[in-house]
């Protein structure tokens, strides 16, 4: 399986777990807030707890609806990357780890310089993988191919399959 077909399917999940975590929240501040509307007419008064659980309902569904929203973000740009990307040289800077994980792999910053088919050498950072069997030779001032998103230069992605290719590396392991 190729990195973007790994990243793909775990990006598949993150938008999936988020829309319908972000539905359920949603639908729990929707029944919470009628409740607390219906209790205005109430003789006792309005509920804390429905309007607790309204509120809290709202910013839950809100903040998993973000979530779903930057994956299916990054996903979209994965996927375009994916099918139609322009293939140029970078060199790297240091690789620095992220927090964020994808199918259990951990995501790195790779800064680039990047030296497009046409036009002068930019710089980017990428948010990818850093498989294990490339770690020793992928350190700064490496040379690596990069695939450029055609609709916004600066989202770029280390293609590890070509560079394994030019670095005279086996495929990856499976």
């Amino acid at each position: 399986m190729t990195d973007f077909a790994s990243a793909r399917s775990g990006l598949y999940a993150g938008v999936i777990l988020g829309a319908g975590a972000s539905m359920l929240c949603g639908g729990v501040a929707l029944v919470a807030a009628v409740d607390a509307i219906q209790s205005l007419f109430s003789p006792w008064g309005v509920s804390v707890t429905s309007v607790g659980v309204a509120g809290g309902g709202f910013v839950a569904a809100t903040l998993f609806g973000l979530l779903g929203f930057v994956s299916l973000r990054t996903l979209l740009r994965w996927q375009r990357l994916d099918r139609r990307p322009v293939m140029a040289w970078g060199t790297m800077g240091e690789p620095r780890r992220t927090n964020s994980r994808v199918n259990r792999r951990l995501l790195f910053k790779i800064p680039l310089t990047v030296v497009p088919p046409q036009g002068a050498p930019y710089a980017a950072v990428a948010k990818w993988f850093l498989p294990g069997d490339v770690r020793e030779r992928a350190r700064p001032g490496a040379r690596v191919v990069v695939r450029i998103d055609p609709e916004n230069a600066k989202v770029v992605l280390v293609d590890w399959d070509q560079t394994r290719t030019t670095w005279g590396l086996p495929p990856p392991p499976v």
